[in-house]
């Protein structure tokens, strides 16, 4: 299974890994676009290893001195 942004990279992605793949475009700052990844991988009965590979660069600081806006970004 598949998640990412931009669909037509999905696709193209899917395409090389072969029959057994399914592309979900998500976008993990959405809330409902999580949940209906979550909801596609119920076909599967379970989720078995999860990679988050999702974020940008924020700034440069502290942990304890980052936002929660500025973390959730």
């Amino acid at each position: 299974m598949l998640a990412g942004r931009r669909a037509e990279a999905l696709r193209e992605t899917g395409r090389l890994a072969g029959d057994n793949t399914l592309a979900v475009p998500t976008d993990v700052t959405e809330p409902e676009s999580v949940r209906s990844l979550f909801a596609a991988a119920d076909r599967f009965g379970r989720i078995d290893v999860l990679v988050n590979n999702a974020g940008i660069f924020g700034p440069a600081l502290p942990v304890e001195d980052i936002t929660p806006e500025q973390w959730q970004r």
